[in-house]
């Protein structure tokens, strides 16, 4: 592989507006890493709030390190310009090559960033894009999501991601917020469109304009990062259907009422019609034959699957009438046995005669069921990890409650979900995938 971006060290660029308590826990997350002395961190405040204002500005200035940075725009911006603004300042106040941005609702994971830099040393020129778990704490008590993963590092072609795009599968993408991109690849997104980032939502309009322009990316199938604060996020109002302050503030500065309007039925404001309103508006902009046209079966029931979960009951109807109007019809269960191919009959009994799978599955139903009855599950299960060392079984985490978000960090940072490949071998990235992207060396 030629290399043309030697690694020179990582500038992680945070976002941030109105969220100073946020972003003070972002920075930290960062500056704290093990042995990432060259990671700079550079804040950029788009904030309208005096008090936040102060607050963020105050805490750059007292924590005297040399490796974070403050800057704020002249005036406030739409999110998307805030963006671009943000990284054409990093691109005069720094030289190096590597860039990654991480929204004032996510933190890194404690130890977890060096892995990434390894990753980005050995394969300079690639995008690497990485998961994301979260912490649901959008009501009591806290949740922690946290998905399967590998460990291993897949080659996935531009082209199939835009393929699973187009039949609403969006897992892998990179979108700055959970990617590490070479600096050439921003600057000939920025020559070839006229900014870094544009449309209305930075994040997919970068990837979907990156996807344009490389070949192939780097996909580790880890989570590094940790998103929280789903109250305060803009897409998760979006998909409740409630207004908040956050989503409010954002159709307030973007300037036109329809941010859907490059999709098929641009009057259906969900989180998965603004990606595809991304989708469409690179595969317009550049004509590109690497864009497929939108798979409508997939895009309807993806879009219905959104609404059903919308809180508003008239927005919901509303929203499925005009779905209806193109074709949708709402899932129906059948009580019809399911066919099965000879493949699924082989994997079945695969499933019912490994000792493994069985004895394994034995217990996940035991501690289940003692996690639902007992109340003293949990710290039993806690007492043994933090006294003797014997750790918590990886599929039981969603079933813990956690009464503040300190304790569901400590959690995930002291007990980190064991890594996990599937009994046919294939871990949970290749089965979203598709079996085309390549397994590449550490």
């Amino acid at each position: 592989m030629q290399m043309i971006n030697d690694y020179n060290g990582l500038l992680i660029i945070i976002p941030t507006r109105n969220r100073s308590d946020l972003a003070i826990n972002a920075i930290l997350s960062v500056l704290n890493q093990p042995n990432c002395e060259e990671v700079k961190v550079l804040v950029s405040d788009n904030s309208t709030d005096t008090k936040d204002i102060e607050i963020l500005y105050k805490f750059c200035q007292e924590t005297r390190d040399e490796r974070l940075s403050y800057i704020k725009p002249p005036e406030p911006l739409q999110m998307s310009k805030h963006w671009d603004w943000a990284a054409n300042q990093a691109f005069k106040k720094y030289e190096i090559n590597h860039l990654s941005f991480l929204t004032d609702r996510m933190i890194f994971k404690s130890g977890q960033l060096k892995e990434l830099i390894n990753i980005v040393k050995r394969y300079p020129d690639y995008i690497v894009s990485y998961n994301h778990d979260f912490i649901d704490d959008y009501k009591k008590p806290i949740k922690l999501v946290q998905s399967e993963w590998s460990g291993k590092l897949y080659q996935v072609k531009s082209i199939q991601l835009l393929l699973l795009s187009s039949r609403a599968s969006f897992y892998g993408l990179p979108k700055m917020l959970n990617c590490i991109t070479p600096r050439t690849i921003l600057n000939k997104i920025s020559t070839k469109f006229g900014n870094t980032f544009g449309s209305i939502a930075p994040d997919y309009n970068f990837c979907y304009r990156s996807l344009e322009l490389v070949d192939s990316i780097l996909h580790f199938d880890k989570a590094p990062i940790l998103h929280y604060a789903i109250s305060q996020s803009n897409g998760a109002s979006f998909a409740r259907g409630i207004v908040s302050k956050a989503s409010s503030d954002f159709l307030a500065n973007l300037g036109q009422s329809d941010f859907c309007s490059a999709t098929p039925i641009p009057s259906i404001h969900t989180v998965g019609n603004a990606i595809w309103h991304e989708y469409c508006t690179v595969k317009k902009e550049t004509s590109s034959t690497k864009f497929p046209d939108i798979d409508m079966n997939c895009y309807l029931n993806y879009l219905g699957s959104e609404t059903s979960k919308i809180i508003n009951p008239e927005l919901k109807a509303e929203m499925q009438a005009t779905l209806s109007t193109y074709g949708w019809k709402p899932p129906v269960e059948s009580n019809e046995l399911k066919s099965f191919t000879r493949e699924d009959l082989l994997l079945m009994c695969k499933k019912l005669l490994s000792p493994s799978i069985v004895w394994n599955k034995i217990i996940m139903i035991l501690i289940t069921k003692l996690f639902i009855k007992s109340k003293h599950a949990q710290p039993l299960v806690l007492f043994l990890a933090n006294n003797f060392g014997i750790m918590p079984p990886r599929y039981i985490d969603y079933y813990f409650d956690f009464n503040t978000l300190e304790d569901a960090f400590n959690y995930v940072n002291k007990f980190p979900k064991p890594s996990y490949i599937s009994y046919d071998g294939k871990s949970f990235a290749v089965k979203r995938l598709g079996n085309d992207c390549l397994d590449i060396p550490l």
